[in-house]
């Protein structure tokens, strides 16, 4: 799915729509299972995996989650702020590697000078979602009714915060974007 990326974001310039300009916002619902969305020229979306490998120690999470995002950042180019969930200790038992990927999210944001955003859940009500229902097809359907095709739960989560951050933040005023 990266590579799919790689092609389509070599345009850096302001998004319009709206009759407003669409920030430049990755959103992740951090996780083991990392579902990320972005817009850069089309709407890109996706879930990487990131498991222990042989040999290796669970450590090694963090350090395949920062190296896939350095190659995102390079990829998107210029990114306005990264808005991201994370998985609640309750529903999933993988929260404590959590914490060391949002640690690791929090390393890259600050090497890239970027701003984070922690939505907990207040933009399920936007959508008429309720977290604790577990009929993840309700997420994926509504991330569809918002022009999107996600293929998973986690990638239709990160859609929806997605749009949900874009709907707050679109410039009517071009000059107030910070080009490259």
């Amino acid at each position: 799915m990266l590579e799919l990326a790689a092609q389509c974001f070599n345009e850096q310039q302001p998004y319009t729509a709206n009759g407003g300009v669409i920030m430049s916002i990755l959103a992740l619902d951090v996780g083991t299972r990392c579902g990320w969305a972005t817009y850069s020229n089309g709407r890109y979306s996706g879930q990487e995996i990131f498991r222990v490998r042989y040999g290796e120690s669970p450590g090694m999470i963090r350090l395949h989650f920062r190296d896939w995002m350095q190659r995102m950042m390079k990829l998107i180019g210029y990114i306005d702020f990264i808005c991201y969930t994370q998985t609640s200790p309750i529903s999933n038992p993988d929260a404590n590697r959590c914490k060391g990927l949002l640690t690791t999210l929090q390393e890259v944001a600050d090497k890239y000078k970027i701003r984070l955003i922690r939505n907990q859940i207040g933009f399920y009500s936007e959508f008429q979602l309720d977290e604790l229902n577990k009929d993840t097809y309700q997420f994926i359907k509504a991330a569809k009714a918002q022009g999107w095709s996600p293929e998973t739960y986690r990638e239709a989560k990160a859609t929806l915060l997605w749009e949900f951050e874009n709907s707050l933040y679109i410039f009517k005023d071009t000059t107030a974007m910070n080009p490259n």
